[in-house]
């Protein structure tokens, strides 16, 4: 029998404990059209907005659910989908690896890049600026999509380089993060610059998760499997590296990495579990026993207390006490 209100309680280094409330939704015990969830993003109203691999885009209120299709939106395919929700209450879905559309809590919209910056083109990332413009990662570079028009970004060597984006970080004073499969470039507000394994102290050229915090500090995550990964974090050409040799972390990928709403407590998404930092400590938090039974996808903060895991076998509630 499934007990909805599980409570793990996890030990960490330095004799402290941390404790949540778990609750795991799947087919078996709601209408959850799919387990396989591979993002979530909540919107202002509160409502979860997932991709599940083989239903595609479904909407949890919290008491139901809904798929969106060709029949009732301009998603024609379940095929991948990136979620995004913006400041203004926007929804983003990306699908078909280019064609995007937006929710604005009422209507849909198409969105429609410019061919030439759109064509033989996938979209892997979304990210919102300071001023409301959106960046769309792609395997070429950066679109941007501001004012109602499209434009690339222009970054160090675009003529000689074809950047394959899978993660961008948006700072303060228009700084900018961007991880790409061999590299990072980082943007101060004037110049950009390339660092590699070769020129810095990135542990891995790999780079699938970037946030900066208030403090300035630039969180890392690398793709890393089972080999060099884990996360670092850079500030003022000051490095920090954590991985499964020097830390709790429960895996070497890091595919994602978000804050609580007041940004005191930094939550990622390992292949192995999802990790808690609060006050500098890392805590692992695994849902299921077994292996590649706690894979997280996305994470999605509803508020300080709440926070909701897409997982390949479920979407998961956690409850901070």
């Amino acid at each position: 029998m499934k007990i909805p209100g599980l409570i793990l309680i996890l030990l960490i280094p330095f004799s402290l404990t941390f404790a949540q409330k778990v609750e795991i939704i799947d087919h078996t015990n709601s209408k959850l059209p799919d387990d396989n969830l591979w993002g979530i993003a909540i919107d202002h109203d509160g409502n979860k907005w997932m991709h599940s691999l083989n239903e595609g885009l479904v909407k949890y209120d919290g008491q139901n659910f809904k798929s969106y299709n060709e029949s009732n939106s301009p998603i024609t395919s379940p095929k991948g989908q990136i979620i995004y929700s913006d400041k203004k209450g926007n929804t983003w879905v990306i699908f078909s690896e280019n064609s995007i559309a937006k929710f604005d809590g009422n209507n849909w919209i198409t969105c429609v890049p410019d061919k030439p910056l759109i064509a033989d083109k996938s979209i892997f990332n979304v990210c919102e600026g300071n001023n409301g413009e959106m960046f769309f990662g792609t395997s070429d570079g950066i679109i941007v999509y501001s004012n109602s028009k499209w434009s690339k970004l222009t970054m160090l060597g675009d003529s000689t380089y074809k950047y394959h984006v899978l993660a961008i970080a948006v700072g303060k004073d228009n700084q900018m993060a961007v991880g790409c499969d061999n590299s990072l470039l980082l943007y101060n507000g004037k110049e950009w610059k390339k660092l590699t394994e070769e020129n810095s102290e990135l542990q891995l050229g790999t780079v699938r998760a970037l946030k900066f915090m208030d403090n300035g500090e630039l969180y890392i995550g690398y793709g890393g499997g089972f080999g060099k990964g884990g996360f670092s974090i850079l500030k003022d050409d000051h490095w920090k590296h954590f991985d499964r040799s020097n830390s709790a972390l429960p895996d070497q990928m890091v595919r994602k990495i978000t804050t609580s709403q007041n940004g005191k407590v930094i939550w990622m998404a390992t292949n192995n579990g999802l990790v808690k930092i609060d006050n500098g400590k890392i805590q692992s938090i695994k849902f299921r026993t077994g292996r590649f039974q706690n894979v997280i996808m996305g994470i999605g903060v509803e508020n300080d207390k709440i926070i909701w895991v897409a997982t390949t076998m479920g979407l998961v509630k956690v409850t901070n006490d």
